[in-house]
C-alpha cells in the first residue's frame, strides 16, 4: 500500500471575505491511499491565518502521516487531535478506501 499527498492551490473567482481579511486563493492538500485496484482520496483544508493547525511544519506532518497511515489506519487518529484538518483528511481517506476508493 502506498500513501502520499499533493498540494493544490484553489484560485477563487470571487474573493472570499473572512474575519481576518480577504482570500484570493487557498492551498488545500489531498491525501492518496493506493492499493492494487483502489485509489482513495481524503482532503485536508488548511486556511492560512485561520486554521487551528496552520503551522510552518504542516507539510512535514502530512509526510509523517503518509509514512504511518498504511500500517496504522485508525490508530493514527488519536495522535492528530492537534491537527484537525489533517485528522479530517485521514478519516475521509480511510472511509473512501474501505468503500472501494
Amino acid at each position: 500500500m502506498q500513501c502520499f499527498f499533493k498540494k493544490y492551490t484553489l484560485h477563487f473567482k470571487k474573493p472570499g471575505g473572512t474575519s481576518r481579511g480577504t482570500l484570493y486563493n487557498k492551498d488545500t492538500y489531498f491525501i492518496f491511499l493506493k492499493d492494487k485496484n483502489k485509489l482513495a482520496i481524503g482532503e485536508c483544508n488548511r486556511f492560512i491565518h485561520l486554521s487551528y493547525d496552520d503551522r510552518d511544519n504542516y507539510e512535514e506532518k502530512l509526510t509523517e502521516v503518509c509514512q504511518q497511515l498504511p500500517e496504522k489506519m485508525e490508530n493514527i487518529l488519536p495522535n492528530l487531535k492537534d491537527w484537525p484538518s489533517v485528522s479530517f483528511g485521514v478519516e475521509t481517506v480511510i472511509k473512501d478506501f474501505r468503500n472501494g476508493g
